[in-house]
C-alpha cells in the first residue's frame, strides 16, 4: 500500500554506466560481525542500456520524495558503449509513486508460466490471494515449487505472519 510512503529501491547509478540494485541496505546491523547472526542480500551489477532505466527510477523517486524536477539531466544519460554480450534486462519499480503494482504482476505471471520450476526466497513471505493461487496452479501443473525463507526471523510480527501460510 501506500500508507507509509515507503519503497525498498536500493538504486546506485555511476557515471550513467553501471548500476547497482538489489536488496543491500546500508547500516551497521547488517555487516555481520555484530553478534545478532548472519545477513544475506541479494545485489547486482549492471551494465549497458538497463542502466538508463535504473536512472530513469532513480530520478523518478527523486522527484516524488523531493518534488523538484531535474531539468538539466543529459548528463545523467551519456552514450553507453556497445556490450560483447548482450542479456535481456527490464527494470521494474512498484512502490507509492506508481499506479499499478507491475512487480507483483511480473512476480504472479513467471509463476504461473514456469515450465520446470519456481524457486521463491524472501525474508518475509506473506502472501496476498493472487500469489497463493499463483504458487497452488504451478505447483498443481508439475511445477517443482520451492519456497525458501529464514529460520530465524528479524521480525516476530512477520515470522509468525509468514509462518500461518504454512504447514507443518
Amino acid at each position: 500500500g501506500k500508507m507509509n510512503y515507503r519503497n525498498h529501491r536500493k538504486i546506485a547509478v555511476i557515471d550513467g554506466n553501471i548500476g547497482y540494485v538489489g536488496g543491500i541496505n546500508v547500516g551497521d546491523e547488517y555487516i555481520n560481525d555484530n553478534g545478532t547472526g548472519y545477513w544475506r542480500d541479494t545485489h547486482l551489477r549492471i551494465f549497458g542500456d538497463a542502466v538508463k532505466s535504473l536512472q530513469i527510477h532513480f530520478l523518478s523517486t527523486w522527484k516524488f520524495v523531493s518534488n523538484e524536477i531535474i531539468t538539466h539531466y543529459k548528463p545523467f544519460f551519456p552514450e553507453i558503449k556497445a556490450l560483447q554480450t548482450k542479456i535481456a534486462l527490464q527494470i521494474a519499480g512498484s512502490g507509492p509513486d506508481t499506479d499499478w503494482a507491475n512487480i507483483m504482476e511480473l512476480a504472479i505471471t513467471a509463476i504461473i508460466t514456469a515450465k520446470q520450476y519456481v524457486y521463491i526466497t524472501t525474508p518475509y513471505f506473506v502472501p496476498n490471494d493472487e500469489m497463493i493461487a499463483a504458487i497452488q496452479i504451478a505447483a498443481k501443473s508439475g511445477v517443482d515449487v520451492r519456497l525458501i525463507i529464514p529460520e530465524k526471523s528479524d521480525s516476530w510480527v512477520v515470522k509468525h505472519a509468514s509462518n500461518s501460510f504454512l504447514e507443518a
